[in-house]
């Protein structure tokens, strides 16, 4: 007995050595870039339940989000933030996010959703939409400023029925890698 492939019936692995050969030899690999934003930043939060709102200053952070451009589409970027509380206790927090960028250089401005999950020391989770704008400096490297407004609604570090608003704004630097 021969060897068959796959165990093809001989008719059809003859077909196949037929075809193969004018099947274009050239297959095209997706592109990907990724973008870093580093930048610093505090805020104001908001506690809200039972009746009474408490206001105070939020934490200064720093911010670091690493941007999943697919194919030099730059008008779109995936990707994963990553939050560091720098005053008061630790705390840690993961932002899977997407975000729309419009504008020509030198100027871009973007629009992004998140998700975030702050899982140290206790866990918190939310919704994140905001807004920024980018200063291209050099090739590559940019300047950032950006807004947000984080909705948490879940979380150990919640009292019960309570929710938790968070506006922030922040300044840092972009690189393009």
């Amino acid at each position: 007995m021969g060897s068959r492939p796959f165990g093809m019936p001989p008719v059809v692995s003859f077909l196949c050595a037929l075809v193969v050969p004018l099947l274009p030899a050239v297959a095209g690999a997706q592109a990907l870039d990724l973008i870093v934003d580093a930048s610093v930043g505090t805020g104001v939060r908001r506690a809200v339940g039972d009746g009474e709102a408490i206001s105070q200053r939020a934490p200064t952070y720093l911010d670091v989000d690493v941007g999943f451009i697919f194919d030099h589409d730059f008008t779109s970027e995936w990707g994963l933030g990553m939050t560091l509380q720098l005053e008061d206790q630790a705390a840690f927090a993961l932002t899977p996010q997407v975000r729309l960028v419009r504008g020509r250089t030198p100027w871009h401005f973007f629009l992004g959703a998140g998700v975030p999950v702050y899982v140290m020391p206790d866990t918190l989770l939310g919704l994140e939409f905001g807004t920024g704008l980018v200063f291209d400096v050099l090739d590559g490297v940019g300047l950032v400023g950006q807004g947000a407004v984080d909705w948490f609604f879940a979380g150990g570090d919640l009292p019960k029925d309570e929710s938790l608003l968070v506006f922030n704004v922040s300044a840092g630097v972009r690189v393009l890698f």
